[in-house]
């Protein structure tokens, strides 16, 4: 965060309109919302089966440092595919 906010948080707020709560606010809602997103495409995801190929496996191998990385990751490619044949 910024040096001239650590000495006076309330002077933030101040310049964004906003209280404190209000902001905590937002997030929440904001954080619901793209939780829920990552939910149901995770699930349509699994339903329509999206896989990845070789290249992708191959790019996820070397980009993961754990197991719980490379699932992640995977989790997101097949989300980034399944979207791309949705829009086209």
């Amino acid at each position: 965060s910024s040096p001239q906010y650590k000495a006076d948080p309330e002077k933030f707020f101040k310049e964004l309109k906003k209280s404190e709560k209000d902001l905590e606010k937002e997030f929440k809602e904001k954080g619901i919302q793209d939780l829920t997103s990552f939910v149901a495409l995770s699930e349509a995801v699994k339903k329509e089966g999206i896989e990845l190929d070789k290249d992708e496996i191959t790019s996820i191998k070397a980009q993961a440092k754990t197991a719980q990385d490379a699932d992640r990751i995977a989790l997101n490619m097949k989300i980034d595919k399944f979207l791309k044949a949705a829009i086209v």
